[in-house]
């Protein structure tokens, strides 16, 4: 049987290449956004109070209980934001997990998902149909299992929730930034911290020894093109560095400026990618 990896974040954070690069490891065997329909669905369920512990647990023992015991590798992993809001569940099921927590300075992410997903993500009419489902599940229909439907929102009954309805798809997208950080900090607390790293993409990408404390984190080989994967962007739909606007700026630090400081990149200057 393998041992479990799991690779967390907000999305739009390098995990791509994380992937890409570990899949050049005879050592490891490892997927991106594994059944991502069934994940993220559950994902949600979860955040919102929708599914009852012992029915994620078993969704999540279906999905990836038997692929990791018939795994030949010695690690087996998946990648997904999705499992950001299951680490609980995934630690439970499989104690011996280990967790990359892979991040990215916040106005990256929210400009490359605004300007990128574009109507995958949070867009006005997805998310009408989706926070009608979370607010009325026994009388509204489930939405389809389509990535622009299936992302959380507010707790029902939380302080964020009626401030959230009001929130155009831009302030939608730096909730959900700040939020899975958020999610992801608090249920690290359930894993050794002996099972988890922490790593800024901007720090992997620039420095070679990142790198190498990630594969010394997982206990597998060095191997010489490792670093090399992260000199450029991978999973680019739109290879364009999207600026965000002072109006955007402004409405991301009223959103997130709490969240900067606690991964530390309130002070960090705003940067361009070069693709």
């Amino acid at each position: 049987m393998a041992s479990p990896l799991f690779i967390v974040s907000s999305g739009r954070s390098g995990t791509a290449m994380l992937v890409k690069a570990l899949s050049n490891c005879k050592e490891i065997i490892i997927e991106h956004e594994y059944m991502i329909g069934e994940i993220q669905t559950l994902s949600v369920l979860k955040y919102n109070n929708l599914i009852d512990d012992k029915d994620a647990i078993h969704i999540l023992k279906n999905v990836y209980l038997n692929l990791i015991k018939e795994c030949p590798a010695k690690l087996w992993g998946d990648s997904s934001n999705k499992l950001s809001w299951l680490i609980k569940e995934l630690i439970y099921i499989f104690p011996n997990a280990k967790f990359i927590f892979l991040v990215r300075d916040g106005r990256k992410v929210v400009s490359s998902y605004y300007n990128k997903l574009k109507n995958e993500c949070y867009d006005d009419y997805s998310n009408n149909i989706m926070g009608n489902f979370i607010r009325n599940p026994l009388k509204a229909i489930q939405p389809p299992k389509e990535k622009k439907y299936w992302w959380p929102h507010p707790v029902v009954g939380s302080v964020k929730e009626k401030e959230f309805r009001d929130y155009d798809q831009f302030s939608r997208i730096c909730w959900y930034w700040s939020e899975v950080n958020n999610v992801i900090i608090r249920d690290l607390n359930y894993v050794p911290a002996s099972q988890y790293m922490f790593v800024k993409l901007e720090e992997l990408s620039s420095n070679k020894s990142i790198a190498k404390n990630i594969l010394d984190f997982l206990d597998v080989k060095w191997f010489s093109d490792f670093h090399s994967i992260f000199n450029r962007p991978h999973n680019v739909n739109i290879p364009i560095d999207f600026d965000l606007s002072d109006v955007q700026i402004e409405k991301f630090y009223n959103i997130c400026s709490e969240m900067m400081e606690i991964l530390g990149y309130q002070k960090d200057k705003y940067y361009k990618v070069v693709y």
